[in-house]
């Protein structure tokens, strides 16, 4: 059956004064996989989420990362007053997710909708972890700490506004991402590049008077396409997408400019692909 969203509000609200030691991880997915919080968009789950931890315990602190006033905050929670201890361990994942919204459904063996692989159903396993950690080991309390993040999926604002955190500096971090199960210890890293070209405007119909930028992305894109980039025994290849291009005025015109968005995931270091990048431009 598909599962509204407007039904499982007030379930989360409830979420607020039931014990989470008790919380089943299925129904606090489905809680949390209720409230729409596409990227941009994090503002309710992040207040409700925060509300629900102080009512059970935790001293939470809301990270401004975004001055849109959407309340689009970070949250770090831990067992102890913020700032008088550095927790070792922390749980961190993030509130955001893609577009577009996959209404909820359930059948005996799964769940299906937006969130639930990535990160809603991280999200709920590792608070009720967190909290099953801390009872079974009270002596770990002050040590353990809960740390969500938002623009996750845009443009990774949320994790950086982190490192600032008062009382931030773990020695040990488990991260709820989607990995089919799998321990990860390592991973790739992420670079965006937007290439920008510049053209010379003017009637197709007149090629000396005109230079289209299309025409030069293209070539540009082609060789980044060819290139061979770097691998690493561990991680495997850089890899690369090219996510958006953009450009033109008219079908007979001379495009003036043109742009390319391309996500990398980096083997080596930012430094050594941007690099390679430009001696491609």
């Amino acid at each position: 059956p598909l599962i509204g969203a407007r039904h499982f509000l007030h379930t989360l609200e409830d979420f607020i004064r039931m014990p989470l030691l008790s919380g089943d991880v299925v129904d606090l997915t489905m809680q949390l996989c209720a409230i729409d919080s596409i990227s941009g968009k994090e503002g309710e789950i992040v207040a409700l989420v925060a509300k629900g931890l102080e009512g059970q315990g935790w001293h939470v602190l809301r990270q401004k990362v975004y001055d849109d006033g959407k309340g689009r905050d970070n949250l770090y929670a831990t067992r102890v007053p913020i700032g008088d201890h550095v927790p070792r361990l922390v749980f961190n994942s993030h509130f955001d997710t893609v577009p577009p919204i996959i209404p909820l459904r359930r059948t005996e063996e799964a769940l299906y909708g937006r969130g639930v692989n990535e990160a809603k159903g991280q999200l709920a396993a590792l608070i009720i972890a967190a909290h099953r950690l801390i009872e079974q080991r009270p002596d770990l309390a002050k040590d353990v700490a809960l740390l969500f993040v938002v623009g996750e999926e845009i443009d990774h604002a949320g994790m950086v506004a982190a490192n600032d955190l008062p009382g931030y500096g773990p020695e040990f971090l488990i991260v709820g991402e989607p990995t089919e199960m799998k321990y990860a210890s390592i991973q790739k890293g992420a670079l965006k590049v937007k290439l920008s070209v510049a053209g010379k405007a003017g009637h197709s119909g007149y090629p000396h008077a005109g230079e289209s930028a299309i025409h030069k992305l293209i070539q540009i894109l082609d060789d980044v396409m060819k290139y061979e980039w770097p691998k690493d025994p561990q991680q495997g290849d850089t890899t690369f997408n090219i996510g958006t291009i953009s450009g033109g005025q008219a079908l007979n015109a001379w495009a003036e400019k043109a742009e390319a968005g391309i996500f990398i995931r980096v083997t080596t270091t930012y430094d050594d692909v941007k690099r390679r990048i430009e001696t491609i431009v």
